[in-house]
């Protein structure tokens, strides 16, 4: 049985190694870098502010590999009832 677990590592490794050539960070980092940017702005509702920056701060740590936090310059109003 160990003979069998031993002989099968590599081939686990080598079918391992084929799936991580299906990632393409280069391509992904490039398709990503020509998204449009969403202009962000002060006159902007706070909550379309806090979109744009999570969205911008998910694209930056996808494309680059590194986390990226933006937070919207503004306080969220609380609900009026």
């Amino acid at each position: 049985m160990q003979l069998l677990a031993r002989a099968s590592l590599p081939l686990i490794a080598l079918a391992l190694a084929g799936c991580q050539t299906l990632s393409t960070p280069a391509i992904e980092s490039e398709v990503l870098s020509k998204l449009p940017k969403v202009e962000n702005s002060r006159q902007s509702p706070c909550w379309q502010q806090i979109q744009i920056a999570k969205q911008r701060a998910y694209i930056d740590t996808v494309r680059t590999g590194k986390e990226h936090v933006y937070r919207a310059d503004c306080t969220e109003q609380p609900a009026t009832s």
